[in-house]
């Protein structure tokens, strides 16, 4: 055979070797696509579960809601430990937050609270949180219906499905981070999963709607359970577990990225008015007046700058009165005050006093009825 012959053979070779390598390779990646489609399509069906956390699933501190996602589960009597820190949370019939003690006539409740867990009250027992101090100084009764985690929308929804109680003042915890809450579905926290809760979405002519959340139940289950085997049961792994949870995660964290940024920071606060607004108007036809407390953030060397004053504008032109604490919060903070617990972030004992005074001043301002 000439030389030129044997050249042609080796190279005809070496390309018929490239496309066996080519098609093998692009082989392996479609498995593995397909396999990665196939486990994180099965993350809301049939996670690879542990028997320790399904175990343990009833003992969570939520329970599932249809209409707001989770709420604190009635009738709870536990001690949470924070950095060493114990405090005991008690709930009544309806979820609300109770000192334990025996459950008040619902007849004669004065003060209906609506918030997240600042307005909860989530590191502070019953008697220190500003809603309790208030009542108190007021004389009235108070009922906490606030859910740690949630924001303005699961707040007007509440407040709707206690209307019938009929109180003389509803109180609303606006923490500056329920702006972003009321538009984003998934909870923040440390989980795989989206565990979901209602929010403000604009149909097709513009107008504002609230979108519940979607298998309640069920979500509530997977995220207990990924919880309860990732921090107590650490010895139930295996790596067809971690891979999974992974992609799970993976998947969930491209889905908020790519939809959160599509929300313009205008939208945000208009869906916040158009909420404040219904609450306004609720407690008016029910004859109370909604007082909103703007708790600003509080993390940094000082608090952020006040309330929108559109924000503010509209809860004051819906009949409603607001309570700006920034100016307050500043002045603790240079008087030495902690406006945080150390090592747990939620507010202190003495910033719910802050509150209650600010809230006390605003009443006596405008003249108590």
């Amino acid at each position: 055979m000439s030389r030129s012959g044997s050249v042609y053979f080796r190279t005809r070779n070496m390309s018929r070797f490239g496309r066996t390598l080519l098609t093998s390779l692009i082989t392996v990646v479609s498995v593995a696509v397909a396999v990665s489609l196939f486990v994180v399509w099965r993350a809301v069906d049939d996670p690879p579960r542990s028997p320790a956390g399904i175990k343990r699933l009833s003992d969570g501190i939520f329970v599932a809601d249809d209409e707001i996602g989770f709420r604190v589960r009635p009738n709870l009597s536990v001690v949470r430990e924070i950095n060493g820190r114990r405090t005991a949370v008690n709930t009544g019939p309806m979820g609300e937050r109770t000192d334990g003690s025996t459950v008040e006539d619902v007849s004669s409740v004065g003060i209906l609270t609506f918030g997240g867990s600042q307005s909860f009250g989530s590191g502070v027992v019953y008697r220190d949180t500003f809603s309790a101090q208030l009542a108190e100084r007021l004389g009235i009764s108070e009922k906490n219906f606030s859910q740690p985690s949630q924001g303005t929308v699961a707040s007007l929804l509440l407040m709707r499905r206690h209307a019938n109680l009929l109180p003389k003042l509803y109180l609303y915890g606006l923490w500056v981070d329920h702006i972003e809450r009321n538009v984003k579905r998934c909870v923040e926290m440390n989980s795989p999963l989206c565990l979901e809760r209602p929010i403000v979405v604009a149909n097709r002519n513009g107008r504002f709607v609230l979108r519940p959340p979607g298998q309640t139940q069920r979500k509530m289950d997977l995220v207990a359970d990924w919880f309860l085997t990732y921090s107590a049961d650490r010895d139930d792994h295996s790596i067809f577990r971690d891979i999974y949870w992974a992609g799970v995660a993976l998947s969930t964290e491209i889905e908020k990225f790519f939809r959160d940024q599509s929300i313009a920071p205008q939208f945000k606060e208009r869906a916040t008015i158009h909420l404040l607004k219904e609450m306004a108007n609720l407690a008016a036809a029910n004859e109370g007046k909604l007082i909103v407390i703007y708790i600003t953030g509080y993390d940094q060397p000082r608090p952020s700058v006040p309330a929108p004053r559109a924000i503010s504008a509209a809860v004051k032109s819906a009949g409603g009165l607001f309570v700006d604490m920034t100016a307050d919060f500043n002045r603790l903070r240079d008087q030495g005050e902690k406006i945080g617990i150390p090592g747990d972030g939620h507010l202190a004992p003495r910033s719910h006093e802050a509150i209650a005074n600010a809230v006390i001043a605003r009443l006596d301002s405008v003249g108590r009825k």
